[in-house]
């Protein structure tokens, strides 16, 4: 009995983020869009740019916000933080083309859910 209990509740344990899934979301600003994804099991997000290629971000998710942060060799490089009740979401970059410039801008976005379709 105590091996079965046992079996079962390490079972459990270990099948937490079994049901956990990627999220898509579909954002878009003018005439730019842009696909982000994330899997709150693996505490990463994504924003894919064409393909199989995608830039990976540090997670963080609050009841009101989803924050994606990256930063490279510690120093912060950019984020999205996307409002969950609304979709709106601001992208803060510090890439810009002047190398000397090291200012931090913002981009207003609106994301809505998506899915892969094939």
């Amino acid at each position: 009995m105590k091996k079965i209990l046992g079996i079962v509740v390490l079972s459990l344990l270990l099948s937490g983020s079994a049901y956990a899934k990627e999220i898509f979301l579909s954002c878009s600003a003018g005439n730019s869009s842009v696909t982000l994804s994330f899997d709150s099991g693996r505490s990463t997000g994504k924003e894919h740019t064409g393909g199989d290629t995608a830039i990976v971000y540090d997670l963080e998710i609050s009841d009101t916000s989803i924050l994606m942060q990256r930063y490279y060799k510690g120093k912060f490089v950019r984020s999205w933080n996307i409002d969950r009740y609304s979709g709106n979401a601001t992208l803060y970059s510090t890439i810009n083309a002047d190398p000397s410039d090291k200012s931090i801008r913002s981009y207003d976005w609106f994301c809505k859910p998506g899915s892969k379709k094939f």
